[in-house]
């Protein structure tokens, strides 16, 4: 039996092999903060993990490399099956957390406080907390369900993802994830949402919305120009299908394109002469490109039709855009830049955008739900 007095020591449970982090966990809440993790074996085939509880007679404890190695060991395999069906962004966050703890070039552990475990546990379940809404989403994404319902179901999700994303700084990490996110799709989606849930009496001044804004920023002023006009022709005529129809009218345009990414880029580059072009085709200032037939089936015919015909046009469009495979290797950036190449990773022939568009929102996420 292992001689550990549990007066001066908190320990896991006789006769483990490996006990869970919860254990290791709620064991070490009542040792010292400061005191390092250690683990032995308990003399009855398992392994006890504990940490000295401190007061006088800890001033005298002596350092026992060998455990406190052992300690952490038994840590960062209770943390890999704590992770280990809690999906790949939750198994990423843990290496992260473990990772000081490891001497690469040596190839061995270091000693880990009782405080640092429990910090690394409390991490964990607030990243784990953090990120539900966001694996939600993509889960619910990558079923294919109605994608109309989906955004306007995720709005306050999906606008703190903008609003980060669009204001994203010097965090190499951060602009790196927010490159592999396919804004464009992102955005044309909100705003399909927002039209979708529009009519006479709550139209709220159009949808002039703050998760539409760094969109609408980015369209440039003739964007912004073309909206106010609209919020104000309806104001006057009250033709609620004409407020409709101008707003599809500028939801087509800014967010449907069938032509190519290079094309488009020399094309903003001439009407926006003073003003960067957008790097890859998942810049938010760029429009989807619509390559399926299938989807641009959809929109033939949309100069003619009434405004309800337009916004269930834009819907079908869009649904058949985001479940078609690219088909074609992704174009080369304008600007080669890792981080914008980084984001050409959901770009490849295979994959559909509605796929990258869950994984790079899955990505970022990750990111910055720490």
């Amino acid at each position: 039996m292992v001689n550990l007095n549990p007066d001066r020591i908190a320990r896991t449970t006789i006769g483990k092999q490996a006990p869970s982090l919860n254990e290791i966990a709620s064991t070490l809440a009542d040792a010292k903060p400061t005191g390092n993790v250690r683990a032995k074996a308990d003399g009855e085939g398992g392994v006890v993990v504990y940490g000295h509880k401190g007061g006088f007679r800890s001033l005298f404890q002596k350092a026992n490399p060998q455990r406190e190695v052992a300690g952490t060991q038994m840590v960062a395999r209770s943390v890999q099956d704590y992770v280990r069906d809690k999906g790949p962004q939750m198994q990423e966050r843990a290496a992260k957390l473990l990772e000081p703890f490891y001497d690469k070039e040596a190839k061995a552990w270091k000693s880990m406080t009782n405080q640092q475990v429990l910090d690394i546990k409390n991490k964990l379940d607030t990243f784990e907390e953090n990120m539900a809404p966001v694996s939600k989403f993509t889960e619910d994404l990558r079923d294919d369900r109605d994608l109309t319902n989906l955004f306007q179901n995720n709005t306050r999700l999906l606008d703190e993802l903008v609003q980060v994303g669009h204001k994203v700084g010097g965090r190499a990490e951060n602009r790196k994830a927010w490159a592999g996110v396919p804004a464009p799709e992102l955005g044309a989606g909100m705003m399909l949402a927002m039209l979708d849930d529009l009519n006479e009496d709550s139209w709220k001044d159009g949808i002039n919305n703050k998760a539409l804004d760094p969109f609408t920023k980015a369209g440039g002023n003739d964007y912004i120009i073309a909206q106010n006009n609209i919020i104000l022709d309806y104001k006057n005529d009250k033709d609620f299908d004409g407020f409709l129809s101008k707003y599809c009218d500028l939801a087509y345009n800014r967010f449907f394109s069938t032509q190519s990414f290079s094309d488009w880029n020399k094309q903003y580059a001439e009407t926006h002469p003073k003003v960067d072009t957008p790097r890859t085709p998942n810049d938010m200032r760029a429009p989807m490109f619509i390559s399926d037939e299938e989807a641009r089936a959809e929109l033939v015919g949309f100069d003619k039709a009434t405004g309800s015909e337009k916004l269930q046009m834009l819907k079908h469009a869009f649904q058949k855009h985001m479940n078609a495979p690219h088909g074609v290797q992704p174009e080369e950036p304008v600007k080669v830049d890792p981080h914008e190449r980084f984001g050409l990773d959901n770009r490849r022939p295979e994959m559909t955008p509605l796929q990258a568009l869950a994984n790079g929102i899955d990505r970022f996420g990750s990111v910055i739900m720490v």
